[in-house]
């Protein structure tokens, strides 16, 4: 199942139908579950047209080449860009440029570390106290972090 989502990802990127055709056909000759999903050769026949259940049909070429000249170059220059393969080059585009956009901002970007040049701050604990008696003290520095966590621990 996993092979045949990754043959469908792979059908709708590819540009060239020539790719396309060969792919369909490589992967249905070894795909046991895509061959149970094909039509049975009964039902196929009955999607096709005989020539011989067709009547009157000579209106039918002059109506196909009147909507064929009705058809405006706008529409077709729109339906042209709406292909899938021009939608994914597009969002591989913008991708990119994204990628470009944000690697660029964040590329002078340092953390907030300790910087060569910059003075040290430091404490000092004099004295610990817990319930009024002495206390031992443990300081604790994660890496890479300026966040100091000091433990104070009883005596015994």
């Amino acid at each position: 199942m996993l092979h045949s989502k990754i043959i469908e990802f792979i059908f709708t990127i590819l540009l060239f139908k020539s790719w396309k055709g060969y792919l369909i056909r490589r992967h249905i000759e070894h795909c046991p579950a895509c061959q149970a999903k094909l039509a049975q050769e009964e039902e196929v026949k009955r999607l096709f047209v005989q020539a011989g259940d067709l009547s009157n049909v000579d209106h039918l070429w002059p109506a196909i080449q009147a909507k064929l000249n009705s058809s405006k170059p706008e529409e077709k220059t729109r339906q042209l860009l709406l292909r899938p393969a021009w939608r994914w080059t597009v969002a591989a585009a913008s991708l990119m440029i994204m990628f470009i956009t944000g690697f660029w901002l964040i590329r002078n970007y340092q953390p907030d570390k300790f910087r060569p040049g910059e003075e040290a701050k430091s404490f000092e604990i004099e004295y610990l106290k817990i319930e009024n008696q002495p206390a031992r003290a443990f300081l604790f520095q994660p890496q890479d972090s300026r966040i100091i966590i000091v433990w104070a621990e009883k005596n015994t």
